[in-house]
C-alpha cells in the first residue's frame, strides 16, 4: 500500500502526550511527497481525523496541505464557541472554551460511519450469512457462491486460498465470547463497531457504493456481504479494540468537559468519538452501549441580568473568581443508531440526511418537539456556564445539578445524562494491520492472525462487484488473447482486481488471454 514508513513515522510521533515537534511533521510530510499516492494522501487525511490533537495548527496545516483538506478555521473572538488548545495531546485539562456572541454552532467530525447492527451474542450472528445474496452474472463462481455458506466458512475459504491457515469458523463464529444464546440482551460488539466505524479506510471498504444486490466484496472467488464484512468487522476487533489506550478517555465527563470534548473531537474535521450512552447511574443498571459521536450543535444564549447574578453567586460559593456573566448552552449530541441484525438497508447518518420529527417528555412533565436524522440518535445536555469579560468558561454545571436548585429562574432545570465515558481512538491497531508492524495485541490475541487477515486482504485487497463486472465483461468475451499492450491498459485500468478470484479461477478463465495474474496485483 506504500503507506508503511508514514505509518512508522507518525506512530513515534505520536506516542508522548506533547505535541509533535516541528521537525518530525516535515519529516512526515516530506515523505508523503515521496510516496505522492492516493493511497498517502488518504492516510494523512484520516491522520488529522485520528490524531489532530497532536498538530498544532501549523504543523495541521502542512498535513492538511497533503490530504488536500482544509486547514483549521481561525475561530473569530465572536464565535459562538472556541476552544483555545493546550500543549498537551492527551489532555483537556489544558484547553480552554471561549463562548462568544448568542447562537448556534453545529460541529461536524466529518467522518460518517456505516450504520448497523451490534452482534447480539445471544442471537449467534456469526453463524449464519446476512445481507445480499445476488451477483452479476458470471461464468466463474465457486461451490459457495449462491449458497447459504456461513461468513465464516467463506472467510476460512479465503484464507486458504491466499496460503493462509486460519480458523474463522472454529475460533470466532463457533466461539461462546461471539455467539452465545444465553448471553445478556444487550451484550454484543458495539465497542468494536463503533470504534471501527470511526476510521474511513474502513468506511470506504465495509460499506462501498453499490447497487442493492451487489453491496459486498470478492476474495479469493468468494463473496462477503455488506452486512457481513460489517458483523465480521466487529467481531474480530472486539477484544483487540478494548486495548486502545486512545487518545483521550475520561468517565461520566463533566459540563465543561462536554463542551470541550465537542469542540475538540466533533468539530473542524475532529474526526469523532466512541461515547457509552448507558448511563449505568441514571438507569440504575448495567449496561454497556458504545455509540459513534460524529455531529453535535451548541445553542448559546445569555441569561437575563438578574438569573445571571444569582449563578454567578453560585459559582463564587464553588470557589469561581471572576465570573461577569451566565450563559446556557443547550448542546445536542448526535450518535449512530443501531439497526437490525441483516444490516443491509444503508442508513447515513447526519444532520442533512433525512429527518424524522420526535417528542418527548422531559422530567419536568414539559413536552418538546426535535428533529433527527434517520439512522441516529441525541443526547441533549443543558448546561450554564459562567464567564469573564473575555468570554472565558470559568465553571459550568449540568442544568440538573441539585446546587442549581437554589438559583431560581433558569430556563432549564433537567438535562441527559452524561455517558459513562467518551474515547477517542487512535486507530493505529488498524494501521498497524495494514502494514504489517508488529503490535503484541494484536500478535497475542486469539483471533490477531484472523484480525489481520480480515483487514489485510478481505478489507485492504477485496473487489466490489461492480468493479468484477466491469472486468469481465470486457475480458470474457473475447476469443483471441490480448495484445501485450491491450494487457497492460487492462492492468492499468483494474488494479488488483486478480484477488477477487482464485489462482486456479484465473488460471483456468484469463491465463488463455494473456493475462498474467502478478500484473493485475495477485497476492496469492
Amino acid at each position: 500500500m506504500g503507506i508503511s514508513e508514514l505509518h512508522r513515522l507518525q506512530k513515534a510521533m505520536t506516542e508522548g502526550k506533547r505535541v509533535a515537534k516541528e521537525a518530525d511533521v516535515d519529516k512526515l510530510v516530506s515523505a508523503a511527497v515521496a510516496e505522492n499516492s492516493p493511497d498517502a494522501q488518504a492516510f494523512m487525511r484520516e491522520l488529522l481525523q485520528r490524531k489532530g490533537e497532536f498538530f498544532d495548527d501549523a504543523s495541521y496545516k502542512k498535513i492538511a496541505d497533503i490530504a488536500k483538506v482544509a486547514p483549521r478555521r481561525a475561530a473569530p473572538t465572536t464565535a459562538v464557541a472556541r476552544l483555545m488548545r493546550g500543549g498537551e495531546a492527551r489532555a483537556i485539562a489544558d484547553d480552554t472554551v471561549y463562548l462568544g456572541q448568542d447562537g448556534t454552532l453545529s460541529a461536524s467530525a466529518e467522518v460518517t460511519p456505516y450504520v448497523r447492527g451490534y452482534n447480539q451474542k445471544s442471537m449467534q450472528p456469526l453463524k449464519k450469512a446476512h445481507g445480499s445474496y445476488s451477483y452479476p452474472p458470471s461464468a466463474i463462481t465457486s461451490p459457495l457462491v449462491g449458497t447459504m455458506a456461513s461468513p465464516g466458512a467463506r472467510l476460512d475459504r479465503m484464507a486458504s486460498v491466499f496460503g493462509r491457515e486460519l480458523a474463522f469458523t472454529q475460533k470466532v463464529a463457533e466461539n461462546e465470547w461471539y455467539s452465545n444464546p444465553r448471553a445478556p440482551a444487550w451484550w454484543g460488539t458495539c465497542d468494536a463497531w463503533a470504534w471501527s466505524s470511526l476510521s474511513r479506510w474502513v468506511n470506504e471498504r465495509v460499506d462501498a457504493e453499490a447497487p442493492e444486490g451487489a453491496q459486498g466484496l470478492w476474495v479469493g472467488g468468494e463473496w462477503l456481504s455488506r452486512a457481513d464484512l460489517g458483523n465480521w468487522m466487529m467481531a474480530l476487533a472486539d477484544t483487540i479494540s478494548v486495548k486502545e489506550n486512545g487518545v483521550y478517555f475520561e468517565e461520566e465527563p463533566g459540563a465543561e468537559n462536554i463542551l470541550k470534548l465537542t469542540l475538540a473531537f466533533l468539530d473542524d474535521n475532529g474526526g469523532g468519538m466512541v461515547g457509552e450512552m448507558w448511563n449505568d447511574k441514571r438507569m440504575g443498571k448495567r449496561e454497556v452501549w458504545n455509540q459513534p459521536y460524529t455531529e453535535a450543535r451548541i445553542v448559546s444564549s445569555t441569561l437575563e441580568a438578574r438569573v445571571a447574578e444569582r449563578l454567578i453567586q453560585q459559582g463564587e460559593k464553588d470557589g469561581v473568581v471572576g465570573a461577569t456573566h451566565g450563559r446556557y448552552l443547550q448542546v445536542t449530541g448526535q450518535y449512530s443508531k443501531e439497526l437490525g441484525e441483516n444490516n443491509e438497508q444503508k442508513v447515513k447518518p447526519g444532520f442533512r440526511e433525512r429527518y424524522s420529527t420526535v417528542t418527548r417528555m422531559d422530567e419536568a412533565g414539559n413536552f418538546s418537539t426535535y428533529v433527527v436524522a434517520d439512522g441516529t440518535e441525541q443526547q441533549r445536555w443543558n448546561i450554564y456556564a459562567l464567564t469573564d469579560d473575555s468570554g472565558k468558561v470559568l465553571k459550568a454545571y449540568f442544568a440538573d445539578d441539585p446546587k442549581l436548585q437554589q438559583v431560581g429562574g433558569l430556563p432549564k432545570y433537567v438535562s441527559d445524562a452524561p455517558p459513562d465515558y467518551f474515547w477517542k481512538p487512535t486507530l493505529d491497531f488498524i494501521y498497524d494491520a495494514i502494514t504489517a508492524e508488529k503490535n503484541p495485541i494484536i500478535d497475542n490475541n486469539p483471533v490477531g492472525a484472523e484480525y489481520r487477515f480480515f483487514i489485510d486482504t478481505v478489507l485492504a485487497k477485496g473487489v466490489t462487484a461492480k468493479t468484477r463486472g466491469r472486468f469481465e465483461a470486457e475480458t470474457l468475451q473475447r476469443s483471441a488473447p490480448l495484445t501485450a499492450e491491450q494487457a497492460a491498459q487492462l492492468a492499468a485500468a483494474y488494479p488488483g482486481v486478480a484477488n477477487a478470484y482464485s489462482a486456479q479461477q484465473w488460471e483456468q478463465h484469463f491465463k488463455p488471454l494473456g493475462l498474467e495474474a502478478k500484473a493485475f496485483g495477485a497476492s496469492w
